[in-house]
């Protein structure tokens, strides 16, 4: 979400008013559309001042270490965002797993790779501490320094710090396990509000979210060199197609780390946790072959084939962004993100769904395109669902009217459904339940004979079957809820003909509500 909506969507006159801080003079005097219009125009001024407001080293303790926590956490999340509820407790979660990240790690071990750097790094940090319980701003400066010139990563100097009983407070000072309370987290987050890093904002189902907006996270990403998110980097390692055992070693040896008898998820965090993601898509093959793999390993993550090795590297990092960052934007309802999905997931698309986190697994696009089903009928259309206990039963239910119902069933598949293929499995559901009007079948397309064996059934069986794409059917399902209609319940009676119903027979709902 960009600056702008970001701004259309806050909170509150005083959310804005301190998010204009040094942008908009006179600001506590303004109304929202007058600040909002003016710290537009000073945009540019905004987005100059991100590096600045990042990189500064603050006096404050707390600050200096929740600041670049709170927007690490931010970086990771879909849309840069996460309730404002939520952010405390996914800061004790992180914490906690530095903590005990740092008490299972060797650092000084002869296996770490940088046992030596964080050997130097520990012992003047260490020192620094022992003089005044604190580390001072020219101190922190030196350590900044230090780190970046070692290669330690700021999780592995909290690791570090955690070792020495300085993370994320001095334990001295800690009243619980955790010491960094939901009031110290909330303030430091206001607090980066007029630093213009984040800002807080209404979602549509009226819950308050931080969030980074889109243009202020490009910065960030930029000065902090992040290239891939966590998530991103491990789903490009963890490609099959792309990377091997082989591969993984020759990454490492080009950044002279030599592995031995190490696992593939060795290699893969070992590479993660110290190689750049370009470095890596310079080095997975040999300089003679890179050119040939690279152009595979794109076409493999985004379809095209790219036109130069740069090229080929930044497209795979922004589709892997886009993936990891694409989402419905306020997310109460995993149903949603399936309904999003739903030509996919009907139509089996492994691969993307896999790279969209949609699904881990095969096994999960059934259960994913049902759900997103049900969420259809429910959010979309307004229909009430009924309960059907146990398992040997459709998909969903829902009462036509006082004396019949209507039960439909998903055939997620990569070809064609035929529904004379299923017929014994349909009539088996129909006859355990009482007055079926209609069976409606969604897949993602129908063969030929389909709308034929609908109509025998209907002669035959007096149940009409009825045949309908996911296509169409999110489709009418999207018209639906735009319209003037969306508060009211759809004419369930449209799905009562044999048949497949295309999206204009669909829309005969429009008519008859």
């Amino acid at each position: 979400m960009e600056i702008k909506e970001c701004l259309e969507k806050a909170t509150s006159l005083t959310v804005i008013r301190r998010y204009a801080n040094k942008i908009v003079d006179n600001r506590n005097e303004k109304e929202v559309k007058e600040i909002q219009e003016e710290f537009l125009r000073q945009l540019d001024i905004v987005l100059a001042s991100v590096p600045n407001n990042l990189h500064i080293l603050e006096k404050n303790r707390s600050k200096r270490l929740l600041k670049p926590i709170i927007l690490k956490i931010l970086l990771e999340q879909r849309n840069y965002q996460i309730k404002s509820k939520d952010l405390t407790d996914k800061i004790k979660q992180f914490e906690e797993e530095i903590i005990n990240e740092a008490k299972t790690r060797d650092f000084f071990g002869k296996k770490e790779l940088k046992a030596h750097h964080f050997d130097i790094y520990y012992t003047i940090l260490e020192g620094a501490w022992e003089k005044d319980k604190d580390i001072t701003e020219d101190e922190e400066n030196l350590l900044v320094k230090l780190r970046s010139k070692m290669n330690i990563t700021l999780e592995e100097r909290w690791m570090l710090q955690a070792k020495l009983g300085i993370f994320p407070k001095p334990y001295g000072e800690c009243e619980a396990d955790f010491c960094h309370n939901g009031d110290e987290v909330q303030a430091i987050a206001k607090s980066l509000h007029s630093e213009h890093l984040l800002i807080q904002i209404i979602g549509e189902n009226k819950e308050k979210y931080y969030i980074i907006p889109e243009e202020i996270a490009t910065i960030i990403k930029k000065e902090w060199d992040i290239q891939l998110s966590g998530k991103s980097y491990q789903t490009l390692l963890s490609n099959k197609k792309i990377f091997n055992k082989d591969r993984y070693i020759n990454i490492l040896n080009s950044a002279e780390i030599k592995p031995l008898g190490w696992t593939n998820n060795e290699l893969i965090d070992t590479i993660k946790n110290n190689i750049k993601p370009t470095d890596a898509l310079s080095t997975f093959v040999p300089k003679n072959e890179l050119a040939k793999e690279l152009e595979k390993a794109c076409f493999e993550i985004t379809g095209v084939k790219g036109s130069s090795k740069n090229n080929r590297i930044n497209r795979i990092f922004g589709h892997l962004d886009e993936i990891s960052h694409k989402a419905p934007l306020f997310e109460d309802d995993i149903r949603e993100r399936y309904y999003e999905y739903f030509e996919q997931l009907a139509a089996r698309k492994r691969k993307e769904l896999r790279d969209l986190t949609i699904i881990e697994k095969d096994l999960d696009i059934e259960k994913a395109f049902e759900e997103g089903t049900r969420y259809l009928f429910e959010k979309k259309l307004n229909l009430t669902l009924e309960h059907m206990p146990g398992t040997d039963h459709p998909d969903g239910k829902i009462k036509m009217d006082e004396s019949s119902v209507m039960l439909w069933d998903n055939k997620s598949k990569e070809t064609a459904c035929k529904l004379n293929s299923h017929l014994d499995q349909f009539h088996r559901y129909i006859r355990s339940e009482e007055n079926v009007q209609t069976f409606v079948v969604i897949a993602p397309e129908f063969d030929s004979k389909s709308d034929e064996d609908a109509h025998i059934q209907r002669a035959k069986n007096n149940v009409t079957f009825a045949l309908v794409t996911a296509k169409d059917l999110k489709n009418i399902a999207d018209e639906w809820a735009a319209s003037q209609h969306k508060n009211k319940v759809f004419p369930i009676s449209v799905f009562n003909k044999a048949g497949e119903l295309e999206f204009n027979l669909l829309k005969n709902a429009f008519k008859i509500v």
